[in-house]
């Protein structure tokens, strides 16, 4: 009798356990709990479902859903834990390799990341292109970017994930620290004509350093003149969204360039916008210029518009001009196109201090960028001056400039 009573109290707590199995359909407490998930109430959710796990163990769908409750809830050792059943069958599934994936990703255990995606190609070859971004991000971890960008270009052009990849390579192509980039100018006149101007460069940029900063050598041959100038650009970090320029610039013929030259302008970022406010110093043979200078922009999707004005001080005189850009930019491509417009004083490219002896000028021009295969970039710029050099006289100016620069 003792025994009978025993068996009724372990029967009545064992039923008490399972009321969503004894007393109600599994299909609709499988609905419920789903419905509990979506409200992001997880611990209910794996209470309820480990009952139905339990009560139904060959459902491999109830324990694959019990697993994404454990990854949902960040619990990713119960998670894996629930899905090496699943591993071990006969034939293995897609979906808990896939979520395999995600708990390993989640879980930063990028080893187990690359070797699963691997495995998971050869047996899912035509869900390819997924598990070859995983193994890219499992790479691009572990510190291979190399061989990351190798395998995100095996990404299909038609793949829904080609885009990704593609901004992916893109970021890792642009972490290289090292860009060269060489240089020509030319400018000149018409109606009345006069002899080109030239103008060269040389320069080397270092990144991803503490103080980013470029070096560069600029040849001039001007009005019969040559003459060399060097420069050095630095660009140090303030706080995370904001950073200095700065710009030190000497020369050994005071007719051509500057003989000192320095700038300094504070850029500061938030969100969409970014502004900027700074000065230029130049000191020629016959002359000293201060520009005080300036910037806004604003970032819309792929569109960029952005207006800079300056005010300029020569010899106790004031000069002011206004600079417009419109932008089009093609980030995974990294590349853009750019419409520059201006009016006042300041020409294209300032070489001479009697540029500044001009009245006002009005400048359109078109400025280009793109990259060749991985790690080079043409920039082609044209730019169209109408200057008024002496009062009620104007003539043409004709900008053409081309930049070749690779990196590594």
């Amino acid at each position: 009798m003792i025994l009978f009573y025993r068996f009724c109290i372990v029967f009545i707590c064992l039923t008490s356990c399972f009321p969503a199995v004894s007393q109600t359909n599994p299909e609709t407490s499988f609905e419920n709990v789903r419905e509990l998930a979506r409200q992001n109430d997880f611990d209910t959710a794996i209470a309820q479902m480990e009952i139905l796990v339990a009560a139904y163990p060959e459902n491999d769908d109830f324990r694959l859903y019990l697993a994404r409750l454990n990854f949902w809830n960040k619990d990713y050792e119960k998670a894996t834990n629930e899905l090496t059943p699943l591993f071990a069958a006969e034939k293995l599934k897609q979906e808990p390799v896939d979520l395999q994936l995600q708990i390993f990703l989640a879980s930063q255990d990028y080893e187990k990341l690359l070797n699963l995606s691997k495995t998971a190609l050869e047996i899912f070859p035509s869900q390819g292109d997924q598990y070859l971004l995983y193994q890219a991000l499992a790479m691009e971890r572990t510190g291979d970017s190399a061989a990351a960008i190798e395998v995100l270009s095996q990404v299909s052009l038609n793949s829904e994930l080609f885009k990704s990849a593609s901004y992916l390579r893109t970021e890792l192509l642009g972490r290289q620290k090292n860009l060269i980039t060489i240089g020509y100018l030319n400018t000149s006149f018409s109606n009345p004509g006069a002899s080109p101007w030239h103008l060269a460069h040389l320069e080397y940029a270092r990144k991803g350093i503490k103080i980013p900063y470029s070096l560069r050598v600029n040849y001039g041959h001007t009005f019969g003149n040559s003459a060399v100038q060097g420069e050095v650009d630095a660009y140090p970090k303030i706080s995370k969204n904001s950073y200095l320029y700065l710009n030190l610039g000497f020369s050994d013929n005071n007719s051509v360039f500057p003989g000192l030259r320095m700038g300094g302008e504070y850029y500061y970022n938030f969100k969409k916008l970014s502004s900027s406010a700074g000065a230029r110093y130049l000191k020629f043979s016959a002359a000293e210029v201060l520009m005080f200078t300036g910037s806004v922009s604003a970032v819309l999707g792929d569109y960029q518009l952005g207006y800079r004005p300056f005010l300029i001080s020569e010899n106790n005189n004031w000069f002011v001009s206004h600079a417009l850009k419109f932008r089009r930019s093609f980030d995974s491509r990294e590349a853009y196109v750019q419409l520059d417009l201006q009016y006042g004083g300041i020409p294209y490219y300032f070489i001479v201090t009697n540029d500044l002896l001009r009245m006002n000028s009005y400048r359109a021009g078109i400025n280009l960028r793109f990259r060749i295969a991985d790690n080079f970039f043409v920039q082609p710029i044209l730019m169209y001056e109408r200057e008024e050099f002496t009062p009620a006289n104007f003539r043409n100016r004709f900008n053409t400039q081309l930049n070749l620069s690779t990196r590594f």
